[in-house]
């Protein structure tokens, strides 16, 4: 019956509300004729940029609430009725013409029904400084550097302040720890480093979203990228899903995931056949979004709804989680400090 629950839970989850989806909703949205009018939260026949952020950063918070609610399903579907049309930053970047932060109801139209416009430079310098920001904010940095090891250690941090929000209860804990997960984050800032010297640059980052938009990354984590990637893997899933906080995974803990090993992948992944995983063998245990992550082919950027509808086969855990700005006010999509 748990595993059940954590199925359903992880579905309403699953449709976290990352970059790729909130690029395919907003095209979806145009066609509809809806988006416009949701954006233009004062009705003044314009859309700003500001607009944008505020009406995004409602909706991301919404998202991440679903974690906590008592009936994630409906809570979902709730979501869904109510913000079902609002306009993707990149969206908003693509057709703003004439890079004003303004968008007009005449520049929504004249590109409204051809080819998507060309994201530019300019457009990835604001979309970058944006995520860039939002990024600085949660690891407490500022300026024009990032440390990596500044931002793993507040993720640190927030796991831990995850778990004593869901005290005792295994299902809450779970899905917190999925909805208010950074992993992708982390994931797009070891990539944004190109010169592979542990600090991410506000011009790394500009360069990586304007790469990442137009699905031109040709970049592959290094061997030691994977490393630090696979141990913040290892710690999400250690707190998911370590109930008693030993570090080890029993089968009846690792049954938790809604994507649990079936008993063939069970044998392989306790490769000493104790019936449990220990650090070394839940690092092997891929996550789901793995294969999702940006690999610069736009495999990453699917239609996420949320039904399972469009999702890869299930071998992992997922780090695909709504991501939100660190203090509400624009940014890369994470938790609050």
């Amino acid at each position: 019956m748990f595993r059940l629950m954590m199925m359903l839970v992880t579905v309403a989850l699953f449709s976290a509300s990352g970059f790729a989806q909130e690029a395919k909703e907003g095209e979806n949205a145009l066609k509809d004729g809806d988006l416009f009018s949701t954006a233009d939260t004062n009705g003044d026949g314009k859309v700003t940029l500001e607009e944008v952020k505020q009406h995004r950063n409602e909706r991301l918070d919404a998202l991440r609430e679903i974690g906590n609610s008592d009936d994630p399903v409906q809570a979902r579907k709730d979501f869904d009725a109510k913000y079902k049309d609002h306009m993707p930053l990149e969206t908003f970047l693509r057709y703003d013409a004439d890079d004003n932060k303004e968008l007009t109801a005449e520049e929504f139209e004249s590109y409204g029904m051809g080819d998507k416009p060309e994201f530019t430079g300019k457009d990835a310098e604001v979309y970058g400084d944006i995520h860039y920001d939002g990024w600085s904010r949660f690891a407490g940095q500022s300026g024009d550097e990032l440390e990596l090891t500044a931002f793993t250690e507040r993720m640190a941090i927030n796991r831990s302040a995850l778990r004593t929000r869901a005290g005792d209860d295994l299902q809450k804990r779970y899905a917190l720890s999925r909805s208010n997960s950074v992993l992708r984050d982390y994931h797009d800032l070891l990539l944004a480093d190109a010169d592979d010297n542990g600090i991410v640059t506000r011009t790394e980052a500009r360069e990586y979203w304007r790469k990442s938009v137009n699905n031109e990354l040709d970049a592959e984590l290094t061997d030691e990228k994977s490393k630090l990637f696979a141990e913040q893997r290892f710690q999400d899933r250690i707190y998911a899903l370590d109930a008693n906080d030993d570090r080890i995974l029993s089968r009846e803990e690792v049954n938790r995931a809604y994507d649990a090993p079936t008993d063939d992948e069970w044998k392989k992944l306790d490769k000493d056949g104790d019936g449990q995983l220990n650090a070394e063998e839940i690092r092997n245990w891929k996550m789901d979004s793995d294969v999702r992550l940006r690999k610069g082919d736009g495999s990453d950027r699917s239609d996420r709804k949320g039904d399972g509808s469009d999702r890869p086969d299930r071998k992992g855990d997922g780090s695909d989680n709504p991501k939100r700005d660190a203090d509400g006010k624009g940014g890369s999509d994470m938790p609050k400090r």
